[in-house]
């Protein structure tokens, strides 16, 4: 298996982010943040690119839980001072700090897909 990233320079809303996503590759999701390094990579494509703030994988289930697109909870979180708040049920990167937290998912932000190849 092989992992690939793509960057989207087109804002979207978050819907229409992971329906891209899809349409690009069957194996493919919104960047899910699961560890240190994998925000590090977020971050630097953030800086490197100046996309402002990006769409990331997680929905919320119930309370301040959220999950993956395979159902799973999400563990790992970098959140903004005083997240997660009850406004957003979707998960995106601070346009400032770079952190995580939540969002309604109505406002186009950029976003990465992680493609999964299996081979």
């Amino acid at each position: 298996m092989s992992i690939c990233f793509k960057l989207h320079s087109s804002a979207r809303i978050h819907s229409d982010a992971t329906s891209q996503c899809l349409s690009d590759h069957p194996n493919s999701r919104l960047l899910l943040i699961n560890s240190d390094s994998i925000y590090s990579f977020a971050v630097n494509i953030i800086d490197s690119y100046n996309t402002g703030a990006i769409y990331l994988q997680g929905t919320r289930s119930s309370g301040s839980n959220f999950v993956d697109d395979d159902g799973q909870t999400i563990t790992y979180f970098r959140w903004v001072p005083g997240e997660p708040d009850s406004s957003g049920n979707y998960l995106r990167t601070d346009t400032g700090t770079k952190l995580q937290e939540t969002s309604s998912g109505t406002y186009p932000y950029k976003f990465i897909c992680r493609i999964y190849v299996i081979f």
